[in-house]
């Protein structure tokens, strides 16, 4: 009975970290680990499949390669960035590129952008929380800041463009940064005014793409508790920010009380349900549909 327990155990744990996206009509197979696992000398099962080709990892003591199989070509190997101990997804995106995600250690997490046909990384950029739109084009993630940080901290959430070449998400920079990457979407300010953001932006549940890779929401459980909504532009060139305070437009609560987190999102065409958590010893979950079009403009400069 006790090995039967177990066994059930490791069962449940093994769903909890991986997650398998199937789709049946264009015969794709993905596993997908949880980023909340960081177990490199046992990883998870991170891989792709579809009619075509498949990615499939392969670690060789501390390196990691992805091993591209097509199949009317040769197997390509690609030695992925060292800072890499442990894969969190691999799937093609926009333009005959392969995005791989996957964590430098338990909080970090490291993109890396590859050429599918010459088999070479491109690009790499360090981050949080990185999420990939369903259509492959782009890769929202929160800037990277060191965990162990002075006094004043500069982190913003932004998104990066697959369709443009690694240069191209630096935009002028002199050098080929890791960290100064893409286009900040929030929060949106002035840099003249020489004001620093902090550490009060900081990201709650992960991002969340609409099936159309229109748009996608977070929320930011900073000093405020905003729900932001970020929506590409009908001509495909720009990013628009919307915000939704939850404790101040929201009435969350009957009495006063302090949010902790946000539980989840369920998306719907023109809303959003919330489910958050109170903050509350005992409490249970409240749940809050809001419409779109209650999430108010944020202006400022990118």
């Amino acid at each position: 009975m006790k090995t039967c327990k177990v066994i059930m155990i490791i069962a449940l744990a093994f769903l909890l970290c991986v997650s398998i996206v199937l789709a049946g009509e264009q015969g794709i197979i993905q596993e997908k680990a949880d980023d909340k696992s960081f177990a490199p000398t046992n990883p998870p099962p991170v891989s792709y499949r579809d009619r075509d080709f498949s990615l499939l990892p392969q670690y060789a003591g501390e390196q990691i390669f992805l091993q591209i199989v097509g199949q009317t070509s040769a197997p390509i190997l690609v030695e992925l960035p060292h800072i890499m101990a442990q894969l969190s997804e691999v799937r093609p995106v926009y333009g005959g590129r392969i995005a791989v995600t996957g964590l430098g250690n338990s909080a970090v997490s490291v993109v890396a952008i590859i050429d599918q046909k010459k088999g070479t990384v491109i690009d790499t950029f360090w981050c949080y929380k990185p999420a990939i739109s369903p259509d492959g084009r782009w890769i929202v993630f929160q800037k990277f800041f060191p965990p162990h940080f002075a006094e004043i901290i500069d982190t913003d959430f932004r998104v990066y463009d697959v369709s443009l070449d690694a240069r191209g998400n630096r935009y002028g920079m002199e050098h080929m940064s890791e960290i100064e990457v893409g286009t900040v979407v929030y929060p949106l300010s002035a840099p003249e005014t020489g004001d620093f953001k902090s550490i009060d932006y900081v990201m709650a549940y992960n991002f969340v793409w609409w099936p159309q890779s229109n748009q996608y929401i977070f929320a930011d459980e900073g000093k405020i508790f905003n729900l932001v909504l970020v929506k590409l532009r009908k001509n495909g060139k720009g990013w628009d920010t919307f915000i939704y305070d939850l404790n101040k437009d929201g009435a969350i609560c009957e009495i006063e009380c302090e949010l902790s987190r946000v539980t989840s999102f369920t998306l719907g065409k023109d809303a959003v349900d919330v489910k958050v958590f109170p903050g509350q010893l005992g409490a249970k979950d409240l749940i809050f549909r809001i419409t779109l079009d209650r999430f108010k403009q944020v202006a400022g400069r990118r």
